[in-house]
């Protein structure tokens, strides 16, 4: 059994009798409200956070946009009505997300709004919980001056900062993992019921937050079956309880269906091992890397271009010594205290050191020291090897809860140290670091700022100009910063993929094809990569490879937004063969293009896309089917119909409607033998679709069968009762009128 004496037991009350202490609280608590508040009007919805606000009912402004009701048809038909249906909504839109902290949004949105800028508001009050929560954790391994030092670091840290300005639920998980070790730490000191109480609840809600919580709890199952492994009955307990709690998750994460693995490998990838330290300090600045990184610009300023390659050489060395030279010196101040209690043991002549030599310099016993180096590697390594031997899943922002653990060793050295002068110098180096970290990431939002580029559209561009996102996700979220304008957003796979679209959209407006009036330009967004500044050299490239010419601005952020505008000059002609290597999925997109033509009315330049999706891909079926739908409304039956018939030909089961669309135009046309037979085709496969029973009925009818015509009208009816057309076909049937319409 371990002693109670075996864990550092704070305060009653952490602030009880210490004015300056209770007054450094306070001015700790503002200094990281401010960072977390301060230019949040700025700041751009990017995709995760989409996913996180997209369910709840929009604006209504927003939701009147015929574009928006095009590009995001889940939108609109949400209103959220319950707390159920909100769960099956958002399972629906983000499927691999665990549920507790759309529950606080959803009664979030409820009393305040859906809006995103609001919705920003729980994300800042949770991640100011996590302060109080730290000091807590320092304090009780460290003292107060410990807790102090460890609640200034959560405070001023960019990565916290960020995420307590993100509607994601990793601020969350990071404040039920404080409270998780917290409890723990109690419980394995000999704390009572009421300690095992808190921690079986706090686990089990945080089970709720994100898959990835099970490591904190696996973390402290290790090193308490390490540091204390004749405590047996107690840990066959704790492992009692956890089974109860993380039961319900198991269900319901064994019910979600995962992305496959290549949709994966798009956005996500095994890190290297220096990536993997990368990810664990470069967005702090305790790590150091993020200062010599965002200060490579301002090196380049006083050296010839020629030197760019040493000054990142530079810093990538500069970088890889000191975290190497942390890890040894974090190592060493471990392996210091093992081998003095070591020592200690041997000479009591047990195994075991006894709760007296077993402290550490600071008061915290060394047997916790370890727990927090556990703590601060194990998660990481566990998604590292994850990554590497069945899919790729390591992101920062996954182990983000494992920077207190980081937190708490830094105030253990400081608390350590021997004078007073010394512990007030670390505590402003730090203070110095954080300042001049924060001078870099404050000026800018830390979102992609998408609200910048679209206020640029806005002001130069036409309302109905066509604009390129380059992918499908940024489509989304561009559509849903943009607002209520009519453009015409489309997005591009690749690079190649997007360079070849905005030729395409270019050569629309050629003066042989528009009057000068009328012609539309075209507009190229793109994100950088993380930290990456200035303009997109594959992008312009690939600009520049088909005869295109551009003017260019970037908006900042951590990822800056890149924006372009693309025109061809006269004379000035795409190289023949230039996009000869495309295939497949640049097909599909063209067709998607033809399709988002066909929506707006835009029925020419549909047929244009479409045509060149063929070209691309002669056997894409879909394609010609959607040649034929906008052939169909320009007024051209014997094109349509033509170009139905090429996408059957193809592939008689890609696009089930063409059936459909065959049937139809074939019955304006008063054929009604070859309509009946389309009809029964469009039935083979869509036997529940109601327009497909619509024109048998109008085959029959026209065809004399006038009970069957009745029967399959009545059929088409029942499947869609909401559909005035079928019940007024119905009616001319069943009153002996014409052949119904």
């Amino acid at each position: 059994m371990t002693d109670s004496t075996d864990t550092p037991t704070p305060r009653p009350c952490f602030l009880s009798g210490r004015p300056l202490h209770a007054l450094l609280f306070a001015l700790i608590l503002l200094a990281g409200l401010l960072p977390r508040i301060y230019g949040l009007e700025r700041e751009s919805i990017w995709w995760d956070e989409f996913t996180s606000v997209v369910h709840l009912e929009p604006p209504s402004d927003w939701s009147a946009d015929p574009q928006f009701v095009r590009w995001n048809q889940m939108v609109i038909r949400n209103t959220a009505p319950s707390l159920l249906g909100f769960w099956k909504q958002n399972r629906s839109m983000d499927p691999a997300t665990m549920p507790l902290y759309y529950t606080f949004e959803y009664l979030w949105s409820r009393h305040a709004s859906s809006d995103f800028d609001t919705q920003r508001y729980l994300s800042i009050f949770i991640g100011m919980l996590l302060l109080p929560a730290a000091y807590l954790l320092g304090r009780m391994f460290f003292g107060p001056g410990g807790g102090l030092v460890v609640m200034l670091c959560v405070a001023l840290s960019p990565i916290h900062i960020q995420f307590s300005r993100e509607i994601r639920m990793y601020g969350l998980m990071t404040v039920l993992a404080a409270v998780s070790v917290y409890s723990y730490a109690r419980i394995v000191g000999g704390g009572g019921r009421r300690w095992w109480v808190l921690h079986g609840l706090n686990n089990m809600v945080l089970f709720w937050t994100h898959p990835f919580a099970v490591l904190i709890p696996f973390t402290e199952f290790v090193f308490w079956a390490l540091a204390f492994p004749r405590d047996w009955r107690r840990i066959g307990k704790w492992i009692g309880l956890h089974v109860l709690a993380v039961a319900p998750v198991a269900v319901y994460i064994a019910s979600i269906r995962f992305w496959d693995q290549s949709s994966t490998d798009t956005w996500m990838r095994v890190p290297n091992l220096n990536e993997l330290a990368g990810d664990l300090f470069a967005d702090d600045a305790i790590g150091m890397t993020y200062q010599l990184n965002a200060s490579e610009a301002f090196w380049n300023l006083f050296l010839v271009p020629e030197a760019a390659g040493a000054v990142a050489a530079f810093r990538w060395t500069v970088g890889t010594w000191y975290m190497a030279a942390v890890l040894l010196a974090v190592a060493w101040f471990f392996a210091k205290d093992l081998l003095r209690v070591r020592a200690a043991a041997c000479a009591a002549g047990g195994c075991d050191a006894p709760p007296a030599a077993d402290k550490g310099p600071a008061g915290a016993p060394c047997r916790w020291k370890l727990f927090l180096l556990l703590w601060f590697l194990l998660p990481p390594l566990v998604l590292f090897a994850a990554s590497y031997f069945w899919r790729p899943c390591m992101m920062p922002r996954y182990t983000l809860h494992c920077s207190l653990a980081l937190y708490c060793i830094l105030a253990g050295g400081v608390t350590a140290l021997p004078w007073r002068s010394l512990r007030a110098g670390a505590v402003g180096l730090l203070l110095c670091f954080y300042g001049y970290q924060l001078s870099l990431m404050l000026p800018e939002p830390q979102h992609p700022d998408w609200r910048s580029a679209i206020a640029a559209l806005k002001a130069e561009g036409k309302t109905d100009d066509f604009i390129l996102v380059h992918n499908w996700l940024w489509k989304r979220v561009f559509a849903y910063n943009l607002g209520p304008v009519p453009n015409l957003v489309d997005y591009g796979s690749g690079w190649d993929v997007l360079a070849e679209k905005a030729a395409f959209l270019t050569d629309l407006n050629l003066p042989s094809t528009v009057a000068p009036g009328e012609r539309r330009g075209v507009w190229v967004t793109a994100q950088t990569d993380y930290y990456a500044r200035g303009p997109l050299a594959d992008l312009e490239r690939e600009l520049k490879l088909r005869g295109l010419s551009f003017d260019y601005r970037e908006y900042g952020g951590i990822q800056h937004v890149c924006l372009y505008r693309v025109w061809r000059e006269p004379g000035a002609v795409m190289p023949p063969g230039t996009a000869d290597s495309l295939s497949g999925e640049p097909a599909r997109e063209f067709g998607d293009l033809s399709l988002e033509f066909w929506r707006a009315g835009e029925y020419e330049n549909a047929v244009a896309a479409a045509r060149k999706a063929q070209a691309i891909t002669p056997g894409f079926a879909r394609a010609w089917s959607y040649e034929g739908m906008a052939q169909k409304e320009l007024g051209r039956n014997e094109e349509a119909l033509a170009a139905f018939q090429k996408a059957v030909s193809l592939d008689f089961h890609d696009y089930p409607w063409s059936h459909v669309n065959i049937a139809m135009l074939l019955l304006d046309m008063d054929r009604y033998q070859e309509a009946l037979d389309a009809s029964l085709r469009a039935l083979q496969l869509l036997p529940n679709d109601a327009w497909a029973h619509a024109c048998l009925g109008r085959a029959y009818h026209g065809l004399g069968r006038v009970d069957d015509a009745i029967a399959a009208l009545e059929k088409a009816a029942s499947l869609d009762p909401n559909d005035q057309r079928l019940r007024d076909l119905l009616q001319t049937a069943r009153t002996g009128g014409g052949t119904p319409q």
